[in-house]
């Protein structure tokens, strides 16, 4: 594949769906690599809408499912959707160290697809209430395994496919402008059937989303390319940067890897690392975003234009509204505008300026509250999801960035899925604190009238705001880049 200098005005893909390289060459969809991205693209749709409609009632589900109330289906769906962003790092390690990207994707898609197949049993109303438990659990649990695979090593393997790092930025956020396609629909067309119709005619789309993505995946290895074979490189780097190994002391690998790191590219993970923790807070916010802001919508007045009623879970819907509206902005306009200038926003700033938003988000989440025993509509809590819309693009999107462009060849997998497992661990803690909160008081409403809801909200709040301490400091101990950004004469801000 031809290397060609990135024009900073084409976007990755245009009008016409073509892949941009610069004004002269193009990887279109009719060029190999063309054909690699676009089925890479495909799986990540259909992959993302599976998953979606499997959580996107996962609470209430689990609330009828378990006979119980509020928390119960808050922690499931926390734990859940924890545990799914926590596993990615050992499957991207493996994919660094033992199999590589391609592998991993072709095993863990048919977990996927099993565990998925027996989620949607459980859904079936004819099925005995034991039967359901069991095979919940076990099509939840296969489902986590095999989410895991793929998202450590999905869009890594689709980014290998592109040569320039601009192009790859670009990709990125396509990447995520596809999985909030995904999600619209989710919430917007599957959430419906599943109220409807049952909650099991919604879950038969994931088995079906996933079987069509992993015949796309197939069909586009015929195109892809895997850059990075697998190796103990990332050992190595680990034992450089913990001080158990000099540099090329590595006697005791298989010789094939007897290969000394060099230190820059050690300290080129460490300094991924570090900036990939910062991402801490705005994950706790984004756990509650998808659990608590939909049980404080349950107990508003859904009643909208028209005397039509809409459910809490729909009015995600604004939060991928917002998303698909700015990225395609932020592509074509905001970054080539800056890059023109000779200005680069550096991803700690970004990921800073997405924190806020998420701080901001819940502060709005805590008017609403202050206010919705007087019978305020579901309407009022359109602002704190667009407010997580704008944060998700300034704090998700650089992170993934980050953790492909900036780390090693012999890491990215890995870097990746630390990305998800730092978003795992934002789920836990909210979790943690649902279930202290309600062991300790009953501050989750039971009526419309009743307002303790805001104290999660408060204890959330203080949480961001403490990890939001530690990313300035971070920040600011980061020592600022003045000189040329990687030999191409522009200036980033640190």
């Amino acid at each position: 594949m031809a290397t060609a200098n990135l024009n900073e005005n084409s976007p990755l893909i245009n009008v016409a769906g073509v892949i941009a390289r610069d004004n002269e060459q193009r990887l279109s969809c009719r060029t190999p690599a063309g054909k690699g991205v676009l089925c890479v693209l495909l799986v990540v749709f259909f992959e993302r809408l599976a998953y979606y409609s499997i959580t996107i009632n996962l609470v209430s589900f689990s609330d009828k499912l378990f006979k119980d109330i509020g928390v119960q289906g808050l922690t499931v769906n926390l734990l859940f959707q924890g545990t799914a962003f926590f596993l990615p790092l050992v499957a991207g390690i493996i994919a660094d160290t033992l199999l590589g990207k391609k592998k991993i994707l072709a095993s863990f898609f048919p977990i996927y697809i099993l565990g998925s197949l027996l989620f949607t049993i459980s859904g079936v109303s004819g099925v005995v209430q034991e039967a359901k438990v069991i095979l919940f659990v076990a099509g939840l649990s296969l489902c986590t395994v095999g989410a895991a695979g793929v998202r450590a090593c999905l869009t890594p393997y689709g980014a290998d496919q592109i040569e320039t790092k601009d192009s790859q930025r670009s990709f990125f956020h396509w990447s995520y402008f596809v999985i909030n396609v995904s999600s619209l629909i989710a919430v917007t067309g599957i959430n419906y059937i599943e109220l409807e119709e049952g909650y099991w005619s919604g879950y038969v789309v994931a088995p079906c989303s996933l079987l069509c993505a992993l015949v796309f995946f197939h069909v586009g290895n015929r195109w892809c390319r895997e850059t990075e074979q697998p190796s103990y490189l990332l050992f190595v780097a680990v034992k450089h940067l913990t001080g158990q190994a000099k540099r090329g002391n590595t006697h005791q690998l298989p010789e094939r890897n007897r290969l000394a790191v060099d230190p820059n590219d050690a300290k080129a993970f460490a300094n991924v690392l570090v900036c990939i923790s910062t991402l801490l807070g705005f994950s706790v916010v984004y756990s509650a975003y998808q659990t608590v802001y939909t049980l404080q919508g349950e107990h508003m007045n859904a009643t909208v234009i028209g005397g039509k009623e809409i459910t809490s879970s729909s009015l995600s819907a604004f939060d991928n509204a917002v998303i698909l509206l700015i990225i395609p902005i932020v592509d074509r306009v905001v970054w080539p505008c800056l890059m023109s200038r000779g200005i680069r926003v550096s991803y700690l700033h970004r990921i800073g300026f997405g924190i806020l938003c998420g701080i901001l988000s819940v502060l709005a989440a805590l008017l609403v509250e202050h206010y919705r025993h007087t019978g305020l509509s579901i309407m009022a809590q359109v602002p704190q999801y667009v407010l997580m819309g704008l944060g998700e693009i300034l704090a998700f999107i650089p992170c993934y960035e980050m953790a492909y462009i900036e780390s090693p060849a012999f890491t990215k997998s890995t870097t990746m899925g630390l990305v998800w497992t730092t978003s795992g661990i934002g789920f836990y803690i909210s979790a943690f604190v649902i279930n202290l909160v309600e062991e300790s008081q009953n501050w989750f409403p039971m009526n419309d009238e009743d307002p303790k809801l805001s104290y999660p909200f408060l204890i959330l709040e203080a949480v961001v705001v403490v990890f939001f301490i530690l990313y300035l400091i971070v920040a600011c101990t980061r020592k600022p880049k003045n000189g040329e950004n990687r030999g191409n004469g522009r200036h980033e801000i640190v």
